[in-house]
């Protein structure tokens, strides 16, 4: 699969599963809820959301979301597209600056 179809499915992934957990009000330990993720995408996801606090497991495929890690979470994934973006812009602009 093509670099932007992964990307497409990722996103898609990580839509999904925030929406699951934010229509369910999983928030806090109180609400949260039974996660059982249906592709490997999602578990992809939930397993990074995880490692950086983002998602909390209360017990046995029980999560829920810290709001304010998801945001700092989703802060990082932009800024790190945005400096990938930015450098293989730079480069594209030194190759044709190169070739003139």
């Amino acid at each position: 699969m093509s670099g932007s179809g992964a990307d497409l499915l990722a996103l898609a992934a990580r839509r999904r599963l925030v929406a699951y957990f934010a229509e369910a009000g999983a928030w806090d330990a109180t609400h949260a809820v039974r996660y059982v993720p249906n592709r490997a995408t999602e578990r992809r996801y939930l397993e990074g959301l995880l490692a950086f606090g983002a998602a909390v497991k209360v017990g046995p495929d029980r999560y829920y979301l810290d709001e304010a890690k998801l945001r700092e979470h989703s802060g990082r994934r932009r800024r790190t597209g945005a400096t990938i973006a930015g450098a293989l812009f730079l480069a594209a602009a030194a190759a044709a600056a190169l070739t003139r």
